[in-house]
């Protein structure tokens, strides 16, 4: 089953990448900003968007890594 809006993120957000220099482990930032352009928003993407988006990330790694340590 197609989603037309997810494959026009897809494409947007690679775009986006590409005109960065397609540098490694950062996919979140073109995500969003792919999103917030096709929403109607505001292109471009705040520090703080970023940094809470990687924050909630990083928790979730530690958490994960926490509980392997454990068991």
């Amino acid at each position: 089953m197609d989603n037309p809006i997810h494959d026009q993120i897809v494409l947007r957000a690679y775009r986006f990448w590409e005109e960065r220099g397609r540098p490694w482990g950062t996919p979140h930032i073109d995500w969003l900003r792919a999103e917030r352009e096709l929403a109607g928003g505001d292109s471009e993407i705040t520090l703080s968007t970023v940094a809470r988006e990687v924050g909630s990330v990083v928790g979730r790694v530690i958490a994960i890594l926490n509980d392997i340590d454990r068991g």
